[in-house]
This record gives structure tokens, C-alpha cells and sequence, in this order.
């Protein structure tokens, strides 16, 4: 039989698996890796296993010539292949990134976390067959998130993402419905109902801390976080900013991000400037182009190295000059980029936080010390101490948000505060913004 007549061995760009077309049905013959010219070894051998099986079923006519001009008989069915649970982790992962991104063609923070979540599951259950994967499979799975430390909200949102995958391998004919029936059973962890650690509330330190903690912050970050205090809104949507965005024709400016956390669903979102974040953009604004970011680390880095230039009590001699110019490097391995990150942004905020507010001296690090070892030494206690400490005076970017609900909410309402907030209902911004206890107060006082 001559290769030429056999339905050839191709790389599924999407998938990134090895698949041939055999009986107008596509064959799945495993993970074929990016940049292999030859396929492996594995996926060769049940390749030619699917041809065989193939050919065997009816598909004599394929003769070593091919120029017999029969007919090609019609094949006896056959059952679809199994695939393994790596297959069809490797198959979403495919999917997901094509799917999961931004505008910009960058992964969003969903599809990192759908690779956290296939780490552990293939793990586990890497080569089970997909269609053995039931409840008790899962629930193995949430057990191994238990023990990895994570909060009770996270193991039911990697449980979710989980059976996500399945239900999409179902909707794409790799594996029958009634898998993700079956999954579907397994219900999400209750409060003080399971081993999982319940997460502490979030909530916002005080006004005295957030301000020690901002001033500590470098000087772009340190207007970018009043932003954020004073505006509600998300951290990423501030740092997309750029003066083309922002109607500053009225008392309150009007910035509308190019995207959001609700872009995908349609959603406008606008977000309104007063005065304080005003007064924090106003020397951001100037001789910049209205298409750059406001939030610059180019331009913060030029302006610190132009400080220091300035600040130069020697003459520029010119042996210094061509010293520091032989000494620069012609391109540095990380250049300053274009806008800042939410990662960057809440690791200055908790520098700043941790220089103000340090660990007391037995719950802090010692010099060398690891994190394992540090936990080992202060002890289940001592972490709790840690986590405390933290959610008083280590405040994350995203907690300014919930702040300013709050204080939107005690002055206006709660209705204020959805608008403020750019929810849709009131539901969540109930979550976001904390009840004042005045009312309650003042209800007991004339009344109980």
C-alpha cells in the first residue's frame, strides 16, 4: 500500500494534538508539541493503530495503485476513540488560548488560572480514560486544592473551572453528556462545612493607614493609588488611562475605559473624576500625546533618572560622560514599559505597607530565613497573627475600591454606591461596600 493512498498524520493547530480524517470523522492521536517537524513516537503508534483499525473495518478498495475507479465502500461504524484526561486538557488549553484573551491578543487572568487548575487535575488523573472522571474523581480534586492551602471561595471556583472543561469537551463531542451530568452532582463547599480555610472578610484599614501607606509609595504609583482611592474604580481599568479617553469639559471629568471586566458582555462602564483625582492628574497630563498612557514607567523612569541628573553637584566633565556612556547598557534586558500592571502596582503598595507597618520582630523573617521555615517557626497561630496584621495595615490596590463603596454608601445609599461602583445590581454592591451600623444605632437607641 503506498503512503500516498492512507489519510496523512497532521498537527491540529488548535488542540496541539496529532489527528487524522478517517471516514469523514476526525481521529484524535494525542499532544504533538509546537516545533516538532515529526510527530512522537506515541502518537505516531496510534496513528497507524487508527489507519489499521480503519482499514480492517471495510476500507479495502485503498489499494497499493489507487487508480482501481471503485467506489469506496461505506464503512461499518465505529466507536469513537477514548481519550484520556490529558487530551482533553490539552484540547481546551487549545481552545482557551484563542479564547481567553484580551483585546489586545494578551491572555486574560482566566486562562492562568485554567492552567493552575489542569496542573493538578493532570496530576491525578492525567491518563484515565475522560469518560471514567466522575463526582468522586472530582472531589479527589478539591481534596488536593484543600491541601494546597487554598480558601474555601478558591477551591469552589477551581472546582467550577473544572467541570467548565469537561462540560466543553462534552459540547465538542470528545467525551458523552452524562460525564458532566454526573459532575454536575457535586455541590460547592458550605461555610464551616468542610476542611477548607474560610478566607478573612475583606475590608479596608483605616483612612490614617491607607494615607501612611500611599505617601510611602514611589511618586507615580503614589497618584495612581489616590486615583483608585477616591474614584472606585478597578485597578486596571486606571492604568489603560490616557487623556483621550477623559471628557474634561465639565466640573467632574468622565473617563471611559477602551475595556473593562465587562467588556466581553456588552456592558458600558463609566467612571467619574472629582476634584482629588483631579488635582492627581493635572502634572500627569502635561506634553504628553493623547494616545499615551497616563501611568507611564518610560516616562517615570526618564523623570527619575533627569531628578538625579539635576541633582548632580559635579560639572558634567566630558571623561565622565563617555565613562557613563560606555558604562549604559545599549539595551537593557527589561526596559521600562509603556503602562504598569495590577502585579506591579500591588507589590509597591505592599513594600510601602511593609516599611510603614513591619511585622512585629517574632512574626517577622529572619535574614535567609525561607517561607516553609518561617511558617514551620511561627506556627498556625503565628500565621493567623500574619493574616491579621495584613488585613489592617497591608492594603491591596483592590481594597481602595471597596473603601470608596463603603464611604459612598454610609454618605448616599446603596444605590449611589452601585453606580459608583459600575455594578448591575445591588447584590454585589452590597458585597463591595460594608453596612454603616448608624442606623442600626440609632434604631435601638429610640426604640429598644
Amino acid at each position: 500500500m503506498s503512503r500516498k493512498n492512507v489519510p496523512s498524520l497532521m498537527r491540529h493547530k488548535g488542540s496541539g494534538q496529532g489527528v487524522v480524517t478517517l471516514g469523514g470523522r476526525d481521529v484524535y492521536c494525542g499532544v504533538w508539541p509546537a516545533g516538532l517537524k515529526s510527530p512522537p513516537a506515541d502518537v505516531e503508534d496510534r496513528y497507524r493503530r487508527a489507519v489499521s483499525e480503519w482499514l480492517a473495518a471495510g476500507f479495502a478498495g485503498l489499494g497499493s495503485s489507487g487508480s482501481t475507479g471503485s467506489a469506496v465502500p461505506t464503512p461499518h461504524p465505529r466507536p469513537a476513540p477514548i481519550l484520556t484526561v490529558n487530551e482533553v486538557l490539552a484540547a481546551f488549553l487549545g481552545h482557551a488560548q484563542t479564547y481567553y484573551v484580551r483585546g489586545d491578543g494578551r491572555p486574560t487572568s482566566q486562562f492562568n488560572l485554567f492552567k493552575l487548575v489542569m496542573k493538578t487535575v493532570r496530576r491525578l488523573y492525567g491518563t484515565t480514560p475522560a469518560t471514567t472522571f466522575g463526582p468522586v474523581c472530582l472531589k479527589t480534586v478539591r481534596e488536593d486544592f484543600i491541601r494546597q492551602g487554598m480558601s474555601r471561595g478558591v477551591v469552589n471556583s477551581f472546582t467550577s473551572k473544572v467541570r467548565s472543561i469537561f462540560r466543553w469537551a462534552a459540547g465538542n463531542e470528545m467525551i458523552p453528556g452524562a460525564v458532566v451530568h454526573s459532575l454536575e452532582c457535586v455541590t460547592g463547599l458550605r461555610p464551616g462545612r468542610s476542611e477548607a480555610r474560610e478566607p478573612l472578610p475583606v475590608s479596608a484599614p483605616d483612612d490614617a493607614v491607607m494615607t501612611a501607606v500611599i505617601d510611602a509609595m514611589p511618586a507615580p504609583l503614589r497618584q495612581l493609588a489616590t486615583v483608585l482611592r477616591h474614584c472606585g474604580a478597578r485597578c486596571g481599568e486606571v492604568l489603560i488611562m490616557r487623556p483621550a479617553d477623559i471628557d474634561r469639559t465639565a466640573d467632574v471629568w468622565v473617563y471611559a475605559p477602551v475595556r473593562h471586566k465587562g467588556t466581553w458582555r456588552g456592558k458600558p462602564r463609566t467612571i467619574f473624576l472629582g476634584a482629588t483625582c483631579q488635582a492627581a492628574l493635572r502634572p500627569l497630563l502635561e506634553g504628553i500625546a493623547d494616545t499615551d498612557f497616563i501611568f507611564s514607567p518610560r516616562r517615570a523612569e526618564a523623570a527619575r533618572l533627569a531628578a538625579i541628573a539635576a541633582g548632580r553637584k559635579t560639572p558634567k566633565w566630558p571623561s565622565h560622560m563617555k565613562r557613563n556612556a560606555m558604562k549604559r547598557k545599549a539595551k537593557r534586558k527589561r526596559p521600562p514599559g509603556e503602562k504598569y500592571d495590577t502585579n506591579t502596582v500591588a507589590r509597591q503598595m505592599k513594600k510601602a505597607a511593609v516599611t510603614v507597618y513591619s511585622l512585629p520582630a517574632p512574626l517577622a523573617r529572619l535574614e535567609g530565613e525561607k517561607g516553609k521555615a518561617w511558617r514551620e517557626r511561627i506556627g498556625p497561630a503565628g500565621v493567623e497573627k500574619v493574616e491579621e496584621h495584613a488585613r489592617q495595615f497591608w492594603p491591596h490596590p483592590h481594597v481602595l475600591r471597596h473603601a470608596y463603596g463603603t464611604r459612598v454608601r454610609q454618605a448616599l445609599g446603596l444605590d449611589f454606591a452601585e453606580k459608583a461602583l459600575g455594578h448591575s445590581s445591588l447584590a454585589m454592591a452590597h458585597h463591595y461596600s460594608k453596612a454603616s451600623d448608624s442606623l442600626a444605632r440609632e434604631a435601638a437607641a429610640k426604640l429598644g
